[in-house]
């Protein structure tokens, strides 16, 4: 409760008579003069207390469904990045896939005609070893016969 100047004046004057004017003086300082110098009363401080947890409360929602919008957004983001690089990676294995199929091509024309190559060699080398072995054969039976003409030819001598 307030008191104007006015009042606090009779007041003084009043109670100096029955009482020390320092005590009056000392009392009078417990009644603010104006409304803004009013007590702080607990109910008012509660009052406030609530409303400033209120304000505390709503900020802090505030704040988190920016977040949270900002990590959707941030999501939202990524899923689209993800898909694009998902996309050009299907795109540059289909074009590894086209390069690879004509050059699988080219190699298994190169194996078949390697293959044909070797086969070629491989009939020529055993043509030439024939040969060879036929030769060789030729020679040795040759040379029995004519090593039995001497063993034949040597005995008839001894005899």
């Amino acid at each position: 409760m307030t008191l104007n100047t006015r009042d606090r004046s009779v007041l003084f004057e009043s109670l100096s008579k029955l009482a020390d004017p320092e005590a009056v003086d000392a009392m009078l300082a417990h009644f603010p003069t104006r409304d803004v110098d009013e007590p702080l009363t607990r109910d008012y401080l509660d009052s406030r207390l609530i409303e400033f947890r209120e304000e505390i409360r709503l900020a802090i929602l505030t704040e988190f469904r920016a977040f949270d919008a900002k990590l959707a957004s941030l999501d939202a983001k990524l899923t689209s990045e993800i898909g694009s690089l998902r996309q050009d990676m299907t795109s540059e294995v289909g074009s590894l896939d086209a390069k690879i199929g004509p050059l699988r091509q080219d190699m298994t024309a190169e194996i078949g005609t390697l293959r044909q190559d070797m086969a070629a060699e491989i009939g020529t080398l055993r043509g030439d070893l024939d040969a060879k072995l036929h030769r060789s054969l030729q020679w040795t039976v040759a040379t029995m016969i004519a090593l039995a003409t001497v063993i034949t030819a040597v005995m008839m001598i001894l005899r």
